[in-house]
């Protein structure tokens, strides 16, 4: 079943009907206090006050992740997280037929570590300063993660078409 996609500006449920809080206010992630929290994911949070209460991170089938939480009906009140934090603008949306798999611990995590629970795998070009680099090693300031720089040579037979005078 396709999802059903319409526009959401304020929750349709009742306080009787809301999901679970997710136990994080905005000062526990707000960027001006760490760099490590991301200021579009914060932005989004505070443009949406249900989200701000409620969200949980949420992966599809296909391994896309989507912010936000299902309301009475069953409806997934939210966005997707790549969106959210890569486009200011990014808006809620109610979609009818998601079929998601709670990410567990996503906020614990985040509080810990910040954007690197996002991208524990470090293959983002977040904003801000995220390395402290060292001569071929460096490390993440937000997790303590480590890479070492890797110099291959490769030889490459390269073949054009070209035009003849």
């Amino acid at each position: 079943m396709d999802a059903v996609i319409t526009t959401m500006t304020t929750p349709k449920n009742t306080s009787a009907s809301l999901p679970k809080p997710n136990g994080i206010t905005l000062s526990d992630i707000d960027p001006k206090k760490d760099g490590k929290f991301s200021p579009l994911l914060f932005r989004f949070l505070k443009r949406q006050s249900s989200q701000e209460t409620f969200s949980q991170l949420w992966k599809d089938g296909d391994g896309i992740f989507y912010i936000g939480w299902f309301d009475d009906t069953n409806a997934f009140v939210g966005a997707r997280l790549g969106v959210v934090i890569s486009d200011p603008r990014a808006k809620t949306w109610c979609y009818e037929g998601m079929k998601l798999k709670l990410v567990k611990n996503f906020w614990r995590d985040y509080l810990r570590i910040g954007r690197c629970a996002i991208d524990p795998d470090h293959d983002i070009a977040f904003l801000g300063e995220r390395w402290d680099t060292k001569k071929t090693v460096r490390t993440c300031l937000w997790c303590g993660h480590k890479q070492r720089l890797l110099v291959s040579y490769v030889r490459v037979r390269k073949e054009d078409w070209v035009n003849v005078a």
